[in-house]
């Protein structure tokens, strides 16, 4: 659920970014003189009521993301994963490594050159590899 809320705000941010172009290039024109109000005062009223839907509905999706909760793997997941990344770790070659870190590390968050913080991601057990050009790593509960 994450993921799609996700994507949506995205296609939000960018429906109200492209919102508000529209009404600052009416406005610019207005200000120039070169187009008069009563041409665009309806259109101005339609983005701005547009822009107000889209405002709300970035709010709502920020607070789901914000307060979505993502169930705790069990004790005998995070096993697993340790045993799967211990292996890849001692006896992968660099490619394997490779493979396993681009599947476990969702994004990496950079503040500044003190503060980097990697988001793990654990695979559930009902799901499938995100990539499917990656090897399936048995036992990591990838069917």
């Amino acid at each position: 659920m994450r993921d799609q809320h996700e994507a949506e705000l995205t296609t939000v941010i960018d429906e109200q970014r492209k919102t508000t172009d529209a009404i600052e290039h009416y406005l610019q024109a207005f200000e120039n003189g070169t187009l008069d109000e009563s041409l665009f005062g309806e259109r101005i009223k339609a983005l701005s009521a547009r822009s107000t839907e889209l405002r709300a509905r970035r709010e709502e999706l920020e607070d789901a993301i914000a307060n979505e909760t993502v169930p705790m793997p069990s004790r005998e997941e995070l096993q697993v994963i340790r045993n799967i990344v211990a292996t890849a770790l001692k006896e992968g070659d660099a490619a394997a490594q490779k493979r396993l870190v681009q599947e476990v590390v969702q994004e990496i968050r950079v503040q500044d050159r003190g503060h980097i913080v990697p988001i793990f991601r654990i695979p559930t057990t009902d799901e499938t590899p995100p990539n499917p050009k990656v090897r399936e790593m048995e036992g990591c509960g990838w069917a």
